[in-house]
Formats: C-alpha cells, structure tokens, sequence
C-alpha cells in the first residue's frame, strides 16, 4: 500500500527490494518461499536545517538606535563597536511567541549576541512574523530565525 498515492514511493520501496535478504525457514522451522511478508518502508526529508521564517522586533522610542534588539544588545559588544549573527531554531506558539528556541550558529559568541537573541524571545522582544496563508509548516515544528547585529556604538551609530 503506498501513501500518498500516486507519487511513486511504492515503486521506491519496491526497488530496494535487492538489498533485504530473508531466512527460508521461519522461526518455527516451516518454509518461507512463497509467503507473503510486510516491510514498512518510510521516506522523509533529510535532516537539514529548519526553514527560515522572519522574525518581527518590538519597537520603542529610547532604544530605535540598537535596532532591532534594542535594550538587548550586549553592552560589550556596544562598547567594542562589534557586530554579529545569530541563527536559532525555534518553535513558535499560537500567539507568534518564539519557544523553546536553541542557537544553531552564531558569529560574535564572545560579546554576547546569543544569550542577547535568547533572551529577546524568551521576553517576547522578538516573535514570528505571520505566515503567508496556506503556507507550509516543518514537520517538527521548528523554524528558523536569523538576527544580524551590526557594529553600533554606545550613545551612537
């Protein structure tokens, strides 16, 4: 039985026929040729990065200067004038809020741009931006944020 019908995974399957091998006997000792046995075989998509979704930022007055992180950017990397990337895989709640979010890459760990990034989700600075309707959701759940932050300095671009 194949599903989704019709997008050939059953022919998929059916090819890799050659590369399952199988006792003559079962284990009660009678014959197996001729016996019909099940194999369930799952096709899914390569582990990968999550898809990338666009994130929305709070927005105030007093801190528009360090946007988009605004009170989180890390008073070190402001007095540094460094920049840095973050990406984290999140997922995200039905009110756009970012969960349980985990940094998969980040340039500039060492001024503080991912716990800055965390901390900005967990406090609900930055949520998900809406999807498209009817667009498609990962499997899992997890999407993917990207912040970048460029060199500012403190008082100052």
């Amino acid at each position: 039985m194949e599903s989704p019908a019709g997008d050939n995974f059953g022919l998929a399957a059916m090819s890799l026929t050659p590369a399952f091998q199988m006792d003559v006997t079962t284990p009660l000792g009678t014959a197996a040729m001729g016996k019909r046995i099940r194999i369930p075989v799952r096709f899914g998509l390569p582990a990968g990065e999550p898809p990338l979704r666009g994130a929305r930022f709070k927005e105030s007055g007093q801190y528009a200067k360090y946007a988009p992180a605004g009170p989180y950017w890390p008073d070190r990397a402001l007095r540094m004038n460094a920049s840095g990337f973050v990406a984290v895989n999140c997922f995200v709640a039905s009110d756009q809020r970012l969960k349980n979010c985990r940094v998969a890459t980040a340039d500039g760990a060492e001024f503080g741009f991912p716990d800055s990034v965390l901390k900005m989700a967990e406090q609900g600075w930055m949520t998900a931006a809406p999807l498209e309707p009817g667009a498609p959701s990962p499997p899992d759940g997890v999407w993917r944020f990207e912040v970048s932050f460029p060199a500012r300095r403190l008082g100052g671009f």
